[in-house]
């Protein structure tokens, strides 16, 4: 993806025809929303994964804490 924004943002650095500005600009816009997006997916799948391994942990050191209590 961000080899993708690499190349847009060449383009529109060399491009020379203010016509043709526009269509990259745009394609360069999409194309950072995409990442965004991207970014935010990852960022929430990161957060519910670490959610789920500290809920995980504590269930098992109250479990332990259980079996070593007399």
């Amino acid at each position: 993806m961000s080899d993708r924004i690499t190349s847009l943002c060449t383009r529109l650095l060399e491009t020379e025809e203010p016509a043709e500005i526009s269509p990259v600009a745009d394609d360069l816009r999409y194309a950072i929303h995409e990442h965004i997006d991207k970014v935010r997916e990852t960022a929430c799948e990161i957060l519910l994964l670490d959610r789920v391994v500290n809920s995980a942990l504590t269930r098992c050191r109250e479990v332990r804490k259980r079996m070593t209590t007399p």
